[in-house]
């Protein structure tokens, strides 16, 4: 059984060996749209997927402070697991920056995964994207 959980830890520490976190592209709160300062990081981002076989992970977030901008205040008790808004909220940023990478960049989108959305909480949470290879 020791030789069993060594294999199982060596497995889990190669996943997350094989991970490369970027920064995150940042967005306004309950914004899907881009920043044109954002532009030349995409840009640079691009040209890490000249390599066929560099795939990127593009994860949405979306945070308490989306939730009461979209709904003027008023929702601020409700979980945020499983709130259609914020969840699409979330996927769209994603979604946008896919689309940007792939339509105006040229990067092919079969190199492109759009994570889950992800809800945080947090009152510091930034809305945002995260990019990992």
């Amino acid at each position: 059984q020791p030789y069993g959980t060594l294999i199982t830890v060596v497995q889990m520490a190669g996943k997350a060996a094989g991970h490369i976190q970027l920064d995150p592209v940042l967005f306004a709160t309950a914004s899907v749209d881009v920043t044109p300062e954002a532009m030349p990081y995409l840009e640079r981002i691009s040209q890490l997927t000249e390599k066929k076989d560099i795939n990127m992970r593009l994860c949405g977030f979306a945070s308490t402070a989306d939730l009461l901008a979209l709904t003027g205040g008023k929702e601020k008790a409700i979980p945020l697991a499983g709130h259609p808004a914020l969840e699409r909220l979330a996927k769209q940023r994603a979604e946008t920056i896919k689309s940007i990478l792939v339509h105006r960049y040229g990067v092919s989108a079969t190199q492109l995964f759009v994570c889950h959305p992800e809800l945080e909480r947090d009152e510091n949470a930034v809305s945002r994207v995260e990019l990992s290879i």
